[in-house]
């Protein structure tokens, strides 16, 4: 996660179902329902994340035929994958604010998406305000309070990070990757010894989460136990050898044995 230092592995929102996103869109068009156009939307949103090009094809038809705000979903979702994130999550915050005769809580779905597209475009300040109104849609969120908080570690905020996670905790004390980031960010502020007891929390509910391990080692780097330290770095390669948080494990690693 961004504010543990720990690569991507941070919470992931999962995106709308289609079959939802459909309903969702007949309501912000004003339309009544049309199966062939609800096929073509699944259509445009399926190949949107594989094939995006050709999504951008079948969008512009779908606009073509007055389905403005289901084109507007798979324009935004093709060029996230084009890798055009700030641009996706534009046409994305966009149509959660345009959608208003939309559930609250699929508009807050669609919040979520274009939040994330900020993040992947290095603009946390834009993702935390994205977020921001995901949640007034969607009070008490746990998962929300969550991402919030990685966005706003991500820009240096991380007393109005643990505020976030503190609200997290409180409504899903069994999420171990709150756990983790409420630790790395003690860890950044002081002082360690609320970060250690929060990772002991985190590994508790998650032992096998590398995640927690690369946070574990440094927490006890910053406390100058570095033989602790090389053992989590060391658990935490082994339970993720190829993946985000094995590669920065590593890098943790070189580190440590350059300092020594």
């Amino acid at each position: 996660a961004v504010i543990a230092g720990a690569g991507n592995d941070g919470p992931m929102l999962a995106l709308l179902t289609l079959p939802k996103l459909a309903a969702v869109f007949v309501l912000a068009a004003a339309q009544g329902p049309l199966p062939k156009a609800g096929l073509n939307y699944e259509a445009c949103m399926a190949v949107a994340r594989t094939a995006p090009d050709q999504a951008l094809k079948q969008a512009k038809a779908l606009w073509g035929a007055g389905h403005r705000a289901a084109s507007r979903h798979c324009v935004g979702t093709a060029l996230r994958t084009k890798g055009r994130a700030a641009q996706a999550a534009k046409v994305l915050f966009d149509l959660a604010r345009d959608s208003r005769d939309a559930p609250a809580a699929d508009r807050a779905e669609l919040y979520v998406q274009a939040a994330g597209a900020w993040i992947e475009a290095g603009r946390a300040d834009q993702a935390d305000d994205a977020y921001g109104v995901a949640l007034s849609l969607r009070p008490g969120d746990a998962a929300l309070y969550i991402a919030r908080a990685v966005a706003r570690g991500a820009q240096g905020k991380s007393f109005e990070a643990l505020e976030d996670l503190n609200l997290a905790i409180e409504r899903a004390p069994d999420n171990a990757e709150a756990w983790v980031l409420r630790a790395a960010a003690w860890r950044r502020v002081g002082p360690l010894d609320l970060a250690r007891q929060y990772i002991a929390a985190s590994l508790k509910l998650a032992p096998q989460a590398p995640g927690a391990w690369l946070e574990q080692g440094l927490v006890l780097e910053a406390s100058d136990d570095r033989d602790g330290a090389r053992a989590a770095f060391t658990k935490a390669v082994m339970l993720d050898p190829e993946g985000t948080t094995g590669v920065t494990t590593r890098a943790a690693l070189k580190r440590l044995t350059r300092g020594r």
